[in-house]
């Protein structure tokens, strides 16, 4: 569902159990929001380095504003899926 407001874009999405996700907003102004079906779990928390080869996604040039611990992701490769769950 995305939504226009007053110069904003807004987008609305519902995750039920999301191995990964990786959004790159282009616009500013843009509000993402989302739901899960499930609380916050600390001990699931973490994700997999965005420029992956193995991923094989072509991301537009562009400086990037990461936090510390996207930086420091590991590659898809480096993750135990066993104790994801």
């Amino acid at each position: 569902m995305v939504l226009s407001f007053q110069k904003r874009i807004i987008f609305n999405f519902l995750f039920q159990e999301v191995l990964l996700m990786r959004l790159l907003l282009l616009e500013d102004n843009t509000i993402f929001q989302y739901k899960v079906d499930n609380y916050y779990s600390g001990v699931n928390d973490g994700g997999v380095i965005w420029n992956d080869e193995e991923l094989a996604i072509t991301w537009p040039k562009l400086k990037l504003e990461l936090s510390e611990k996207d930086k420091n992701l590991p590659k898809l490769n480096q993750l135990n899926l066993n104790t994801l769950w």
